[in-house]
């Protein structure tokens, strides 16, 4: 073998060999690690949509669809406005949301979703009750007065289906046995 040969043979079992630690380490992080966290969480669960049920003097609707693994947050947020007055904004603005829980306390970051739009806030939300309420604060840039704001905020959780506490009364009446 030549001096040549070996140092090429060297050179591409090293390239090879990295590449393969660095895919072993991304399926690690990517894969494996998250389920395993998934697996022994224990924390409390949040994932699902919320609705703002309470902003001081605010015109607009939010609905946040949350997905969790572990401990991590991620999802989307949809503003509407509901004042048809306001001209000065888009009627629906998206964010994308990224953050955390730890205990019962929430760390969210919203960012606009369209690049050419200025949007960010920052949530610090409680979860209280059962389990299907959020209350805290945002801070987020106002684009109708270009300052940052801040506001109380309260999130509920959307209603999967509407039970009825009380059972039916049952009719006095006896029903007819169909025979034959």
């Amino acid at each position: 073998m030549a001096f040549t040969e070996s140092i090429v043979i060297g050179v591409v079992s090293g390239i090879l060999t990295s590449a393969c630690l660095l895919l072993f380490v991304q399926i690690f992080r990517n894969v494996v690690l998250p389920w395993y966290q998934s697996l022994v969480y224990s924390g409390l669960l949040i994932e699902g949509t919320w609705i703002a049920t309470k902003i001081p003097s605010s015109t607009q609707d939010v609905r946040l669809e949350l997905k969790q693994k572990a401990h991590h947050i991620e999802g989307t947020a949809t503003y509407v406005l509901n004042d048809t007055m306001a001209s000065t904004s888009e009627r629906i603005r998206n964010f994308r949301i990224a953050g955390s829980i730890r205990e019962r306390f929430v760390i969210m970051t919203l960012q606009h979703t369209d690049r050419e739009r200025i949007g960010v806030a920052a949530q610090l939300l409680e979860v209280t009750g059962d389990g299907r309420r959020m209350h805290g604060g945002r801070v987020f840039f106002n684009v109708g007065n270009d300052k940052i704001s801040l506001s109380d905020i309260t999130f509920t959780r959307e209603a999967l289906a509407i039970i009825n506490p009380t059972p039916a009364k049952e009719s006095s009446t006896p029903k007819p046995i169909r025979g034959k």
